[in-house]
């Protein structure tokens, strides 16, 4: 109980169970005093007798000393004496009145309550007994002989009603401790739950900080829940000049190795809070000057317990170093390449004046023409490596002129027409007249064909293509779809990579090298343009080329 005591103003010590002794003891006896008053006005000569009187100074004396007493430092259990005092000097006072005012025996009530409050059944048992002891008693001895059921029952009324009155009081009061106690249980695991959540948290955002790749986290609304160190300094990097905090729109934010800005919808945050889910989503941050970063983005939707959206998790990655890695490997596979041109040309022309001489058995010259045929195919696969590599550092002349895209489009679909008809293809066209661009019309042609030539190779017989060029966001755009055997996610991830062929493709045994492709993505990046794929598979794919719309620019 002592553990309860609350000094927490004058009523938070009255309504306290160890505490407010004197504020108890003043109520009490301001209240008997007042009473006293009253009943003087009919019978002040029982309220000025000597007993009354010794009485109430007795309940003045005692409301002194609970004024004097330092009850926090003495054991809980010596407040009782103060009710069971009271409960005396209540009983004095009845046996004053008597028969005249038996109403007076309620005064032993208070304190009896006081009893049952602060010490619960125990002290309920001991008002109990003070009031029997006190009123009951008094009552039974002056009736002697003359005791009967009235008399008795008359003299255990008052105990009787005390004992109920603080049997209830004291079952109150044990369920408002248990009450209290569960709730400060449950206050405490929640503090404890509280503690160990924000310990996680703070244990989160260190290693969150730690990692060396962005990372930004979306709520429900599309709002910045938490974002790491990593991702703030590519931000930095990206910010336009005089701009802390920009928003993703505001980002420097290019297609990889072109000068093309991101539209805001296609931005790795904004497809995030769109309900989107990808992967591998290359971006090229930094301004269009310099060397600038390669960010490799990928998104996944955060699901709650009830499976609905909370949000969205974006990774930032910065794979430049993956790129100037495979920049270098591109270098040594062209210096390669081109060692091995020189001799495989000798090779070739020697093999023709041995076949042409006419000396050659024809048995051998079966076995030389295998040869001749197999070292042609290994010079066209050197000379894609080398075309590869000189579109990727520019090593040719890229001619610019005004080109409008639609009109080779056309001549594009047109010299591709035959090969589809002969597989039963319907090409379907959706060409709009565009702004020209700056361009080189033999490369962008070559371009073009090449995933025409792809849209013809893998998509089965009676299947259909269509081919499209708009206007859109301040470039121009080609688009071919077909109804192919398509992609996986896993393949479209490496589509573009040289020599990579995906496995769909080497299970129906469609030629290639695996360089196509490549070539044309290195094409289009030259004109600082940008390709993308989308695909299912098994029900074809769209390839995008976006070319900037007409810029004044020297030759590159």
């Amino acid at each position: 109980m002592s553990g309860e005591r609350d000094d927490a103003g004058w009523m938070g010590r009255f309504a306290s169970a160890s505490g407010g002794v004197a504020a108890k003891q003043c109520f009490f006896t301001g209240f008997v005093l007042a009473m006293s008053l009253l009943l003087a006005v009919s019978a002040s000569s029982l309220v000025f007798s000597g007993p009354f009187l010794a009485a109430a100074a007795a309940l003045v004396l005692m409301t002194v000393l609970t004024g004097v007493v330092r009850w926090a430092s003495i054991p809980h259990g010596w407040i009782a004496v103060v009710p069971l005092f009271d409960i005396a000097a209540a009983g004095l006072m009845r046996d004053v009145f008597r028969a005249d005012a038996a109403a007076v025996a309620l005064f032993a009530f208070l304190p009896a309550l006081w009893l049952a409050y602060a010490f619960g059944q125990r002290g309920n048992l001991m008002a109990t007994a003070a009031v029997t002891l006190a009123i009951s008693l008094p009552t039974v001895v002056r009736a002697f002989p003359d005791i009967d059921s009235v008399v008795i029952t008359r003299s255990l009324l008052v105990p009787m009603v005390v004992a109920q009155m603080g049997f209830m009081v004291a079952l109150a009061r044990s369920r408002t401790l248990a009450e209290r106690a569960r709730t400060r249980a449950l206050l405490g695991e929640k503090e404890e739950l509280l503690s160990a959540a924000v310990t996680q948290e703070r244990l989160m955002e260190n290693i969150i900080d730690t990692i060396d790749m962005g990372i930004l986290v979306l709520d429900r609304n599309g709002r910045v829940a938490m974002i790491n160190r990593a991702h703030q300094e590519l931000s930095r990097y990206a910010s336009p000049p005089g701009q802390e905090t920009p928003r993703e729109a505001d980002l420097l934010m290019r297609f990889p190795n072109t000068a093309i800005p991101v539209p805001e919808d296609q931005r790795p945050i904004a497809r995030a809070a769109d309900c989107e889910t990808f992967s591998n989503y290359v971006v090229g941050f930094g301004p269009t000057r310099g060397r600038g970063r390669k960010v490799s983005t990928s998104a996944r939707q955060i699901i709650d317990v009830d499976g609905q959206r909370d949000g969205a998790v974006i990774v930032f990655a910065d794979v430049t170093p993956y790129f100037d890695a495979a920049r270098r490997q591109q270098r040594f596979v062209a210096a390669v390449s081109h060692e091995l041109r020189t001799p495989l040309t000798s090779i070739l022309g020697y093999l023709d004046l041995v076949m042409d001489g006419g000396r050659v058995p024809a048995e051998d010259l079966a076995h030389l023409e295998v040869v001749s045929r197999n070292a042609e195919q290994l010079l066209t696969i050197v000379e894609d490596l080398l075309a590869t590599q000189s579109v990727q550092d520019s090593g040719i002349e890229i001619s610019r002129t005004s080109v409008d895209l639609s009109q080779l489009t056309r001549r594009a679909v047109e010299s591709m027409r035959h090969e589809a008809q002969a597989k039963q293809l319907n090409v379907a066209e959706s060409i709009d007249d565009t702004p020209e661009v700056s361009a080189d019309p033999s490369r962008m042609t070559q371009a073009i064909a090449n995933l025409l030539s792809n849209a013809v190779k893998y998509t089965p017989e009676r299947g259909g293509i269509t081919v499209s060029v708009r206007e859109h966001h301040g470039a121009v755009e080609i688009r071919v779809s077909d109804t192919g055997i398509g992609m996986s996610p896993e393949e479209q991830t490496n589509l573009f990579t040289q020599y990579y062929r995906t496995p769909t493709a080497r299970q129906h045994h469609i030629p290639g090298h695996g360089l196509g492709l490549s070539i044309t993505k290195l094409i289009v990046l030259a004109h600082e343009g940008q390709i993308s794929v989308r695909s299912t598979e098994g029900a074809g794919s769209t390839f995008t080329i976006r070319i900037p719309q007409l810029r004044r620019s020297s030759v590159s």
